[in-house]
C-alpha cells in the first residue's frame, strides 16, 4: 500500500472489498521507511517526512516510482473507513524517529502523528471483510492490535 498514489488508497481498498468474499481475509505488509534513504546511509530512514507534499511529488514520485508517505493512523482509519474489520495489527517500531524530529523540522503535514506513529516503519494488517448477515464480531473493540515490536 505504500507505493500506491495518495488518492489512489481509498480505491484501491475499496475495489479490494468489493472483489473479496464476505469474510474473506486480506493481509497487508507495509514500509514506512524512505525507501530512498536506503542508498544514503547518512539519511535517517524518516526523512521523507520534512518534505513539503508538493516537493516530494515532484522530485520523487513518479511514473516507475511511487511512495506515499501514510502512517500507520492514516493507513488504520483508511481499513476502517472502507468497512474491513481488523483483526491483528503489528507495529515495527524503531525507537528514533520522534527523537530525530526533535532536530530536524517535520513537515506540518505530519505534525498531529504522535510519538507511535512517527516510531512506526512497518505494519502488518490483518482484515477480515464483514459477512452480509453482519459480523457479530465487528464491534472495533474486539479487534486485536497486537504489541508493537522494536527494532
Amino acid at each position: 500500500m505504500q507505493c500506491v498514489r495518495d488518492e489512489q488508497v481509498l480505491p484501491v481498498l475499496r475495489e479490494s472489498s468489493r472483489l473479496l468474499k464476505p469474510n474473506g481475509w486480506a493481509i497487508h505488509r507495509m514500509c514506512m521507511t524512505d525507501e530512498y534513504a536506503f542508498s544514503d546511509p547518512r539519511q535517517h530512514h524518516l526523512h521523507f517526512l520534512t518534505y513539503q507534499k508538493a516537493t516530494w511529488d515532484r522530485w520523487f514520485n513518479h511514473r516507475r516510482k511511487i511512495q506515499n508517505r501514510w502512517r500507520a493512523s492514516h493507513f488504520l482509519d483508511a481499513f476502517r473507513d472502507v468497512g474491513f474489520l481488523l483483526r491483528e495489527v503489528r507495529r515495527h517500531q524503531e525507537t528514533s524517529g520522534a527523537a530525530y524530529f526533535q532536530k530536524v523540522p517535520l513537515n506540518p503535514e505530519f505534525q498531529s502523528c504522535d510519538e507511535d506513529d512517527l516510531n512506526t516503519i512497518g505494519m502488518d494488517v490483518v482484515l477480515q471483510k464483514p459477512s452480509l448477515a453482519g459480523d457479530l464480531r465487528s464491534n472495533p473493540s474486539d479487534s486485536i492490535e497486537a504489541v508493537s515490536t522494536k527494532v
